[in-house]
């Protein structure tokens, strides 16, 4: 999710509207979902899924929520969301 955020959004202020739309259909998202034997969500699956993900990123801090929005405090760096090549 954090790699969605940083790499796709490249913004604060995101609609969790935005996210459901296209969270599963980021490349990396697809490759990891091919990979994993996982079966790529839907939009309407989005919306069940996704929640748990952005409430993780919320307990760390990382993002605040609102019913419709998500807002970026921070910007981790590590190997996962910094690509060096």
């Amino acid at each position: 999710m954090l790699n969605y955020i940083y790499q796709i959004e490249r913004k604060q202020d995101i609609a969790k509207s935005d996210i459901y739309k296209g969270f599963f259909e980021a490349p990396f998202v697809r490759a990891f979902c091919d990979q994993n034997g996982i079966e790529t969500a839907t939009e309407e699956g989005a919306k069940h899924r996704c929640p748990f993900l952005l409430n993780i990123l919320e307990t760390l801090g990382i993002i605040e929520q609102t019913r419709t929005n998500i807002m970026v405090n921070y910007f981790v760096i590590s190997k996962h969301t910094i690509k060096t090549e």
